[in-house]
C-alpha cells in the first residue's frame, strides 16, 4: 500500500476553522458542556500497532481514522521481529479484530512455547539430546505465529474498504501542535512535494522503535533491564525434529513422543536455553525466523553482530543447527543493542497516546509484543469513545494505571532472574508461576472485558496490586537458588547426570492447572471477578508455599520437606512474601520436630512430581528419567500426568 488512500480532503467532524488551542462545542455534545466527542483520529504509524488500532477503530466507533507513515509503502519491504504471540494477543486478532479465518488461512496456529535444555554427558549434536519444559495440548484459547508483513498487509487491505480509513506514506518534515483542554492537534507534513495541514481530535503515537513522541517531549524512561538481540530469518522451515541422525521411522516411533505426543514442535515458539540467554526458532510460511536474547555480560554482543557470526555462534552452542545451517539462505537480518525500556505516560486526557514500541517495551521471552499492543489500543479505543470531558478523564486515568501496572507487572522477571533461563528445574519453576499469572490476570480479565469495565478494572488491580510483592519475592528466591546450584556446579542436574534428558509437562503445576481453567469462566461481571481473582491470589500463595518447601527439601537434601504441611512457611500478603526468602540457616531453622512424620499433615500443592529433577534417572518413577535413545524401554506416564492430559483433552 502507497501514497494516499481514500483521503477525505475535508476537516474533522466538529473542528472548527478557528485558531489552534481554542475549543469549539460539538453540535452532538450537551447542551453547555463544551465537550467535543471524537470524529478523527490520526496514528502515526502503520506496523502492526498502528494498523491494528485502526482496524479496532474501525471496526467499533464511527471516527475517522488516517495513518500517516514516513515509509513510501506499506508494509516495509524489511522483515520484522515480534511474529509470536501468546493467548492475550491471539484472542485480540482472531476474536476481537474478526481476523480469525485469514489468521488461520494465512499464518500458523502456534503450538505453545516450548523450552530445550542441553543434557550433561551428551554431545547436543541431535534433537534427542535436549530436555524439554512444555505444556503438550494446544491451548483452547488460539495464538499464531504471523509473519509480520503479510499480516500488516492484509490488515491495511481490509481497512482500506472502509471509506472512513485512509494512509498517507512517504511523509516527511512533521510537526504536531497537541492542543490541551479539549482542543484539537494540528499536524502538519510533506509529503507528495506539497506541505499538509490537518487537524485531529486524537493523535496516536505508532512509530515503534522510532518513538517520535517519546522522544521529543522526554517520555522515554529507563527501566533496568538491560538485554540486546541479534536475529535473521532464512529460507524455507527449519524442522527442529528432523535435527537428527534418526530415520524417518524412528523419528515417528521414538519413547519420547510417549511423553511429548505426536505434535508437531516446529509449530512451537521453541526456545533453545542458556544461562542469561536465549535462542528463537519460529516458523513462518516459508520461512524461519532464528534469534538470539541475551542479558548484558551473558553474550559478547561482538560476537553475534552480524549474520554469519550469529550462525557460528548458534551452530557452536547448540550443535545440532551446526549442519542445517550451513544449508540455508539468509533472507533477512537485524540486532538491537538495547531494547527495553518505559514511559512517563502512554494516554492522556488531552487525547493523545502511544501504543505498541513507542510507549514501552520489555522483553520478547514470553511474547509479550502483541500483548501489550492488544491491551494498549483496546484502552485507547475505550478513551476515544468517552461521552463527556469527565468520563474521558476517567478512562485515561484507569487506563493509564492498569497499562502500568500490566507492563511492570513483567520487569522483575527480566530484570531480576534472567539467569534461570541455564537451568532447567529453576526455569521451570519460575515459568509455571508466571504463566499462572498471566492466565489468571492477564488473559482471563482481557476475555472478560474487565480492563474497560470501570468495577472490573478496580478489582483486576486491587487484586493485581497483592500479588506485587510476592512476585518480586519469587523471582529473587529463583534467582538465588539458580546462584546457589551455579557455585556447586548444579545447573541441569539430577536425572541429567546419567546422561538422559528430563521433560516437564508444565500442566502437572497445581496452580497452572487451576489458573488455566478461568478461560472457561467467561461473562465475568466485577462481582464474579472479585471472587475468581481471589481465588487466584490464595491459588498463587499456594504456589509459593510449595515452591519454598522444594527448595528447601532440595537445598537441605530432606526430600519430605517437600510435602510437608509443617515445615511450610504462612500467612499471605506481604507477610509470605518476607518469608520467602533463599536462607540456609534459615532453611534449617524451619525444621522442628514431626516435619515428615506420619501424622504431618501433606501440603497442599506439594510439587513432588519434580523429583525427576533431585535423583538419577534410573532411580525415578514414572516418566522422570527418561531414555536417551531409541534403544531404552520407554516409562510410563505418571498418574498425574494421566489425569491433566484428561482434564484438557
Amino acid at each position: 500500500m502507497s501514497g494516499r488512500t481514500n483521503p477525505s480532503g475535508r476537516k474533522a467532524r466538529g473542528a472548527s476553522s478557528s485558531a489552534a488551542g481554542e475549543q469549539v462545542a460539538d453540535p452532538g455534545a450537551a447542551p453547555g458542556s463544551g465537550f467535543r466527542p471524537a470524529r478523527r483520529v490520526v496514528i502515526l504509524g502503520g506496523g502492526l500497532a498502528g494498523s491494528t488500532l485502526a482496524r479496532h477503530l474501525l471496526l467499533e466507533t464511527d471516527v475517522e481514522v488516517r495513518i500517516l507513515d514516513r515509509a513510501r509503502r506499506l508494509p516495509t519491504p524489511r522483515q520484522k521481529y515480534g511474529e509470536s504471540s501468546v493467548q492475550l494477543a491471539g484472542h485480540y486478532y482472531g476474536k476481537v479484530l474478526d481476523l480469525e479465518e485469514m489468521l488461520f488461512h494465512e499464518h500458523f496456529m502456534k503450538y505453545n512455547l516450548r523450552f530445550y535444555w542441553k543434557t550433561p554427558g551428551l554431545a547436543g549434536d541431535v534433537f534427542e539430546h535436549y530436555g524439554q519444559t512444555y505444556i503438550r495440548n494446544y491451548s483452547n484459547v488460539p495464538s499464531y505465529q504471523l509473519d509480520r508483513n503479510a499480516f500488516e498487509a492484509s490488515v491495511l487491505a481490509m481497512n482500506a474498504k472502509d471509506p472512513r480509513f485512509s494512509v498517507v506514506t512517504g511523509i516527511s518534515e512533521l510537526d504536531v501542535q497537541l492542543g490541551s483542554g479539549g482542543a484539537v492537534h494540528r499536524v502538519s507534513y510533506r509529503a507528495g512535494g506539497e506541505v499538509h495541514e490537518e487537524e485531529c481530535d486524537w493523535f496516536i503515537d505508532a512509530t515503534g522503535r522510532g518513538q517520535w513522541l517519546a522522544r521529543r517531549d522526554g517520555l522515554r524512561q529507563d527501566n533496568g533491564v538491560r538485554h540486546g538481540a541479534s536475529f535473521l530469518w532464512v529460507d524455507g522451515l527449519l524442522d527442529i525434529e528432523r535435527l537428527t541422525r534418526l530415520d524417518r521411522t524412528e523419528r515417528r516411533r521414538h519413547p519420547h513422543r510417549r511423553i511429548t505426543g505426536h505434535l508437531p514442535h516446529w509449530l512451537a515458539t521453541n526456545h533453545f536455553m542458556g544461562p542469561g540467554f536465549w535462542f528463537w526458532v519460529i516458523p513462518l510460511r516459508h520461512k524461519t525466523s532464528l534469534g538470539l536474547v541475551y542479558e548484558h555480560g551473558a553474550v559478547d554482543a561482538a560476537a553475534v553482530d552480524s549474520p554469519e557470526k550469529l550462525l557460528e555462534w548458534v551452530s557452536r552452542e547448540f550443535p545440532l543447527f551446526a549442519e542445517d545451517l550451513k544449508q540455508r539462505r539468509v533472507v533477512d537480518h537485524g540486532r538491537l543493542r538495547d531494547y527495553s525500556h518505559g514511559c512517563a505516560r502512554t494516554i492522556h486526557p488531552d487525547r493523545w497516546g502511544l501504543v505498541g514500541e513507542a510507549g514501552r517495551f520489555s522483553d520478547p521471552l514470553y511474547s509479550p509484543g502483541s500483548d501489550l499492543i492488544s491491551t494498549y489500543n483496546t484502552l485507547l479505543v475505550d478513551a476515544i469513545q468517552a461521552p463527556s470531558e469527565r468520563e474521558l478523564r476517567l478512562r485515561c486515568q484507569q487506563g493509564e494505571a492498569l497499562m502500568r501496572a500490566l507492563y511492570e507487572a513483567y520487569i522483575p522477571s527480566y530484570g531480576i532472574s534472567y539467569d534461570a533461563l541455564g537451568d532447567q528445574e529453576a526455569f521451570t519453576l519460575k515459568y509455571a508461576w508466571e504463566l499462572s499469572i498471566y492466565f489468571a490476570f492477564y488473559v482471563f480479565p482481557f476475555i472478560n472485558g474487565l480492563l474497560t469495565d470501570r468495577l472490573g478494572a478496580l478489582v483486576v488491580m486491587r487484586r493485581f496490586a497483592e500479588l506485587g510483592a510476592l512476585n518480586a519475592s519469587m523471582q529473587r528466591f529463583l534467582s538465588d537458588y539458580l546462584q546457589w546450584k551455579k557455585a556447586r556446579g548444579m545447573l541441569c542436574d539430577g536425572a541429567a547426570h546419567a546422561g538422559r534428558p528430563l521433560f516437564q509437562e508444565l500442566m502437572e503445576f497445581p496452580a497452572l492447572s487451576r489458573a488455566e481453567r478461568t478461560f472457561y469462566e467467561v461473562e465475568a461481571d466485577a462481582g464474579a471477578a472479585r471472587r475468581i481473582l481471589g481465588d487466584q491470589v490464595d491459588n498463587l500463595q499456594a504456589m509459593a508455599r510449595a515452591v519454598h518447601a522444594w527448595v528447601a527439601s532440595r537445598v537441605l537434601g530432606r526430600p519430605e520437606i517437600a510435602l510437608s504441611s509443617r515445615y511450610a512457611i504462612e500467612g499471605d500478603g506481604a507477610d509470605l512474601a518476607a518469608q520467602l526468602v533463599f536462607d540456609e540457616q534459615a532453611f534449617a531453622a524451619r525444621l522442628v520436630p514431626g516435619v515428615g512424620a506420619p501424622d504431618d499433615p501433606p501440603l497442599s500443592d506439594a510439587l513432588s512430581f519434580l523429583s525427576r529433577f533431585a535423583v538419577p534417572a534410573r532411580e525415578a518413577t514414572g516418566d522422570q528419567g527418561e531414555p536417551a535413545s531409541s534403544t531404552d524401554a520407554a516409562p510410563e506416564p505418571s498418574p498425574a500426568r494421566a489425569v491433566v492430559g484428561a482434564t484438557r483433552a
